[in-house]
């Protein structure tokens, strides 16, 4: 028997990441993949938008020529259909240059994995069921993986029915599936704006709920309420490390 005893330290540090990032179309969720860094991101791209805004010459107007801890360039897959998207998958899973997958976007995903679905069927709502087998299948494999993984989603509105509030949460299709996601999912952030005290907007990555409306959550109290939107840092604190990735 092989037994290896860890530290709780240890473990937080070896662990691959797993984050769920959400937010509002244009708060620039796409351009996260660029703060990546020192991490070898591989973009897993469903929708056809996302690329413009990672053109090399977008990234340096927004961060400045030479920024050390700023991707100029990242790695992309297009995948516009469930077989593209699948097979990007496993490509992403097994590659050894890189260490992070960004899912942009995992809400876009799940409608190709729905639609697919659905050619089984003459009524679509019967779709549904197969929908949430297999895209449970493909989080629970990420989840599982050894490779950090980000799935950037849509936010969607809700109103609570107890309490009348506007609940602002991950966008994927199916309730089921959307709320065994956010369950199973160990990081869910979200990707917004913020006043600071001298009343000028800034954006961020909300980790706790705070006072806000907001359908977030995680686990093992490292990250801040407020988070600077940068992706290698991000998950750097989440190991409790500064420790360059290895290339």
């Amino acid at each position: 028997m092989n037994i290896t005893i860890k530290s709780t330290a240890q473990v937080a540090e070896d662990e691959a990441k797993k984050l769920c990032i959400h937010g509002q179309s244009g708060i620039g969720k796409t351009m996260l993949a660029a703060t990546a860094a020192p991490f070898k991101p591989l973009i897993i791209l469903t929708e056809k938008t996302g690329a413009e805004s990672l053109q090399p010459s977008n990234i340096e107007a927004i961060f400045g020529k030479g920024q050390a801890d700023i991707l100029y360039e990242v790695d992309v897959i297009e995948a516009y259909d469930r077989d593209a998207f699948m097979e990007a998958v496993q490509f992403a899973n097994a590659s050894a240059e890189h260490d992070l997958i960004i899912f942009d976007s995992g809400s876009k995903a799940s409608r190709l994995i729905l639609k697919d679905a659905k050619k089984n069927y003459a009524d679509g709502r019967k779709a549904y069921g197969e929908h949430n087998d297999a895209a449970m299948e493909l989080i629970e494999e990420l989840v599982e993986g050894d490779k950090h993984v980000v799935i950037l989603a849509h936010t969607a509105r809700q109103e609570d029915s107890d309490s009348g509030e506007i609940l602002y949460f991950p966008s994927f299709e199916g309730k089921a599936f959307n709320e065994k996601f956010v369950y199973d999912m160990p990081h869910v952030l979200f990707m917004g704006e913020e006043l600071d005290d001298e009343g000028v907007s800034f954006r961020c990555l909300r980790a706790h709920k705070g006072d806000s409306n907001k359908r977030v959550k995680t686990r093992g109290g490292k990250l801040a309420e407020i988070n600077e939107p940068h992706l290698g840092r991000l998950i750097q604190t989440l190991q409790g490390t500064k420790k360059k990735v290895k290339k």
